[in-house]
């Protein structure tokens, strides 16, 4: 078996463990209280306003400046020493009322535009679910994988690939309640 295919099928393997693990969670029960709950409260709050998005994407970028979420070589499993920054992540997040955030996995330059994508939407997919994990409630998050599309620097060196594989916070204001409120 080559390596893409290995890649693949482990990046495959690693959505689809994080999808049932994540799908397991939401039908938990806990206290008569069905995880769909806060994503029910979380769409009756107001969009936020747009000086509350600027200053949560400001709060993002100054607690990630100068880290990184970490997975392991090649795959999407989180590395340990990234449960630290993501309960920081995940608490700025909660207070971000009104808002949605779009996970962002970019991979360097190296590799195909194939396994690249597929590995930056599960890394992206990790990452949501420890936030959910953590408490963000899961309808103001989205995974969006971007592999080798969007790199920081166009370059194939250790520093360009340092800046390049990263996982970004977009916030943006959560659209208006439906109902004819």
């Amino acid at each position: 078996m080559d390596t893409l295919t290995k890649l693949l099928i482990g990046a495959a393997g690693t959505a689809m463990l994080g999808w049932l693990t994540y799908s397991a969670t939401c039908s938990d029960t806990g206290a008569g209280v069905t995880a769909a709950t806060p994503a029910v409260a979380t769409a009756d709050i107001a969009p936020a306003t747009t000086e509350k998005v600027a200053a949560c994407q400001g709060d993002i970028n100054k607690l990630m400046e100068g880290k990184a979420v970490n997975f392991q070589s090649g795959s999407a499993y989180l590395a340990a020493s990234s449960s630290a920054l993501l309960a920081e992540v995940g608490k700025e997040l909660k207070a971000c009322a009104g808002t949605k955030v779009e996970v962002q996995g970019h991979t360097d330059l190296r590799g195909s535009a194939e396994v690249n994508m597929a590995l930056s939407q599960a890394r992206a997919e990790s990452v949501m679910k420890a936030l959910v994990d953590g408490g963000v409630p899961a309808a103001q998050l989205t995974a969006k994988g971007y592999g080798l599309t969007q790199p920081l620097e166009n370059a194939r060196s250790p520093d360009a690939d340092a800046k390049n594989r990263r996982t970004v916070f977009a916030v943006s204001a959560a659209t208006a309640p439906s109902g004819g409120q």
